[in-house]
C-alpha cells in the first residue's frame, strides 16, 4: 500500500503539493482573517500599529503570500521572490507577521534544497532580514533577544534545507554511477559476445575450408581412378563420404553454441 502511494506521489507531485499546501494556506488566511475581524470589532486590541487592519486586507496579504506555493516545485526561487516581495509590503502596511508568513520559510527551504548554494544563501540573508524588520517594527526598541532565539529557528530550516540538496545530489550521482557501471557492464558483455562470435566464425571458417578442400582434391583423384583403379576410387568416395559427414557434424556444433 505504501509502495502504490509513494509511486503515486512520484507520479503526480504537483497533487501531492496541493494536497498539503492548500490546507496551510486556507488554515493560515482564516487564521489572520479571525484576528483581524476580533481587532476590528474591538473585541481583541490590533497587535500592530499598521495603516491596513481590515479583515479584507488580511485576506488579500495572505493569499498574496500563500497561492504562489501552489508553483514552489517549478521554480522555487521565483516563488520566494514573490512571498518575499508579499511580505514586504505587508511589512510596509504596518501588518504583523501572521501564520501565512510561515510561507516565506517553506520558500526558502525549498531554494535551499533544489537550487545552488548561492541561490540558498541569497534566500537565507532575505529571510533574516525580514525577521529584523518584523521585529523592529513590532516593538518600540530592537529586540535582539526574540530576534536571535527566532533566528535560530530559521537557520535551522535552513540548514535542513542545505542538507537535503546535499543528500539528493548524493543520491543522484549514486543513481549515475550505478547507471554508468549498469552500461559498462552491458558493454562488456556485448564486447565478450561478438568476440566470441568472431573466433567460432573464424573455426568455423577453418573447419569448412578444410573439410571441402579434402572433398575436391579426394574427388579429383576418384575422377581420374575410377577407369584404372576402381578399388581407389572407391576408397576416395568413402574418404568423401566420412569428410562430409565431419564436416556437417562440425557445423552443426558450431551452429548450436552460435544458438
Amino acid at each position: 500500500m505504501f509502495g502504490r502511494l509513494l509511486d503515486w506521489s512520484r507520479r503526480h507531485p504537483g497533487a501531492v503539493d496541493a494536497l498539503w499546501l492548500v490546507p496551510f494556506a486556507v488554515v493560515s488566511v482564516t487564521n489572520g482573517w479571525y484576528i483581524a475581524s476580533l481587532a476590528d470589532s474591538g473585541t481583541r486590541s490590533v497587535p500592530w500599529p499598521g495603516v491596513v487592519t481590515g479583515p479584507w486586507a488580511i485576506l488579500v496579504f495572505g493569499l498574496m503570500v500563500s497561492v504562489p506555493l501552489l508553483w514552489l516545485r517549478r521554480c522555487p526561487i521565483g516563488v520566494f521572490a514573490a512571498v518575499s516581495l508579499g511580505s514586504f509590503l505587508q511589512w510596509l502596511a504596518g501588518v504583523a507577521p501572521l501564520a501565512f508568513n510561515m510561507s516565506v520559510l517553506i520558500a526558502m527551504y525549498a531554494v535551499a534544497a533544489r537550487r545552488l548554494l548561492r541561490w540558498a544563501v541569497a534566500a537565507g540573508l532575505v529571510a533574516e532580514l525580514g525577521l529584523a524588520l518584523s521585529f523592529g517594527q513590532i516593538v518600540t526598541y530592537p529586540d535582539f533577544v526574540s530576534w536571535a532565539s527566532s533566528s535560530v529557528f530559521v537557520v535551522a530550516i535552513w540548514i535542513a534545507g542545505i542538507y537535503a540538496n546535499t543528500r539528493r545530489r548524493y543520491l543522484l550521482s549514486l543513481e549515475e554511477r550505478a547507471v554508468r557501471a549498469e552500461y559498462e557492464r552491458d558493454q562488456q558483455v556485448r564486447l565478450a559476445a561478438a568476440a566470441e562470435r568472431t573466433r567460432i566464425a573464424r573455426e568455423l571458417h577453418d573447419v569448412v575450408a578444410h573439410n571441402v578442400s579434402v572433398i575436391i582434391v579426394q574427388a579429383d583423384g576418384a575422377g581420374y581412378a575410377i577407369d584404372s583403379d576402381p578399388e581407389q576410387a572407391r576408397e576416395a568416395m568413402r574418404a568423401i563420404s566420412d569428410t562430409g559427414r565431419q564436416a556437417l557434424a562440425e557445423m552443426r556444433r558450431m551452429v548450436g553454441v552460435l544458438r
